[in-house]
């Protein structure tokens, strides 16, 4: 599919980056370069934890609560890992980014396909340790 270039910024899907930039990105991020630490900590504090359950618009909150996944600032938490991530999907493309702030194992995964995520679930357990709910 041809890159689309959207003519002004949007925070949900104007990002057009390299993996390579983006690793250094995250890496900032892990050494928390140019944040206080109080900042540093809230940007990982878990703001909402999922649902458990296979209803992904549970608008009423009936299921219970899943504290394996969270959404901070920003990020996509696990914070029993100790982990934070974030994932894109745009026609044509697919991203997924998983960090470990203790280890600071990262993978960057930018696939050029709709079905690019089939293979995160054989790259991340390679690459960043511990078991990572937000791949299911």
């Amino acid at each position: 599919m041809p890159k689309r270039r959207v003519q002004t910024a949007q925070a949900s899907c104007s990002l057009l980056t390299t993996a390579s930039d983006y690793i250094g990105f995250v890496q900032h991020v892990l050494a928390g370069r140019d944040l206080t630490s109080a900042s540093y900590d809230q940007w990982f504090l878990p703001r909402v934890n999922t649902r458990q359950g296979d209803d992904a618009e549970d608008l009423h909150g009936e299921d219970p609560p899943d504290h394996n996944v969270a959404w901070g600032l920003g990020w996509g938490l696990e914070p029993s890992e100790s982990c934070f991530f974030h994932w894109g999907n745009n026609p044509g493309f697919r991203a997924f980014i998983l960090a470990n702030r203790l280890t600071k194992d990262v993978v960057v995964w930018f696939a050029n396909s709709a079905r690019g995520m089939r293979l995160i679930h054989t790259v991340v357990p390679e690459t960043v340790t511990g078991e990572h709910p937000s791949v299911q």
